[in-house]
């Protein structure tokens, strides 16, 4: 009984050594690979050890050229290089990668491009490289993410800018050279409602850099529609404000409703136990101007001296109250 419990957990070792395997198969080598540099791969797996003869590149039995991982579990990290860091991969312009990331869960085969070489020239550099970092990507792992901006007249899902996953929360990107001189865009998860926005929650002014540089990092701190999720109601309170008929109430004149000085759905309440005024309303879009009234223009808010202010602006974000001082009325 005991020999055959032996038995069934080498056996139990075995299968999961080869389950767990992983094949890196570098399908595309850059054309300035000197013939007779061997490659290696280093890594999380090996204490990044370079030169390593265990994880060389060889022919396979199909001609084809791979390297065979150790039997592992969960995230490994992982570079290229022909022997040390002064040889290590590149992207094709020259520009340090990050590392590549696999997540080991069973046997698997893994196809691989090597652009360029930390030694050797630029082999292509005719686009500028965009790093995307999002740590809440993770929420929307299936999604994709595309560069939208003046390179493609602002056209969503154009899959010419779509970006290309390199880790859990790091994505690679590219944009023309020589289209403009300036380059404008923005990240999205594929149309305008998913689009990155600031800390704050606010949609963010496009990111702009010039096309001759080779490659720039940006970071998405959140999007769009988890704020819209998360803060889907805005409330406004009107705290401080000039005296008025008891018989009359306040009311928002905005872009939301139109500009109706006495719109029903946009009356504020009178707090209880308070001489504040409350309103609630939902999201609408971006950003909401918007003025105090009290039914109508002619009794609008004012400025102290009596004359006209500006709208008032409201960017729709994490924050969802809105505290609102009112000097004087026009009448």
């Amino acid at each position: 009984m005991r020999q055959f419990k032996t038995l069934f957990l080498l056996l139990s070792a075995l299968l999961f050594t080869a389950c767990n395997q992983v094949v890196l198969i570098v399908d595309k080598m850059p054309g300035n690979t000197p013939p007779n540099d061997p490659i290696f791969v280093s890594g999380s797996f090996n204490n990044w050890k370079e030169g390593d003869n265990n994880f060389i590149v060889r022919e396979m039995e199909d001609g084809r050229y791979g390297v065979v991982l150790p039997a592992l579990q969960g995230k490994i990290e992982y570079k290229f290089s022909r022997g040390n860091w002064l040889t290590v991969e590149t992207d094709s312009c020259g520009n340090d990668i990050p590392n590549r990331e696999l997540e080991i869960k069973a046997w698997n085969e893994v196809s691989v491009s090597i652009d360029n070489w930390k030694d050797r020239s630029a082999t292509l550099c005719n686009y500028v490289t965009v790093y995307v970092q999002s740590d809440s990507t993770k929420m929307y792992r299936d999604d994709d993410l595309y560069l939208v901006g003046n390179h493609n007249n602002w056209k969503l899902f154009d899959a010419t800018y779509k970006m290309t996953r390199i880790s859990s929360n790091l994505y690679r990107g590219r944009l023309p050279k020589g289209l403009v001189e300036v380059l404008e865009f923005k990240i999205t998860r594929g149309d305008w409602t998913k689009v990155e926005v600031d800390v704050s929650g606010s949609i963010s002014s496009p990111h702009t850099i010039k096309s001759s540089i080779d490659s720039v990092f940006v970071e998405v701190p959140m999007w769009n529609d988890f704020v819209v999720e998360s803060h889907p109601n805005l409330t406004v309170i009107v705290n401080r404000y000039p005296s008025f008929p008891q018989n009359e109430r306040l009311y928002l004149a905005s872009n939301l409703n139109n500009w109706d000085p006495s719109a029903s759905d946009y009356a504020f309440e009178k707090m209880k136990n308070s001489d504040a005024w409350v309103l609630s309303l939902p999201r609408k879009g971006d950003r909401m101007y918007f003025k105090i009234t009290r039914g109508s223009w002619s009794t609008v808010e004012t400025a102290l001296n009596g004359t006209d202010i500006d709208n008032r602006e409201w960017d729709f974000g994490l924050n969802d109250t809105a505290y609102v001082r009112v000097e004087a009325w026009k009448d």
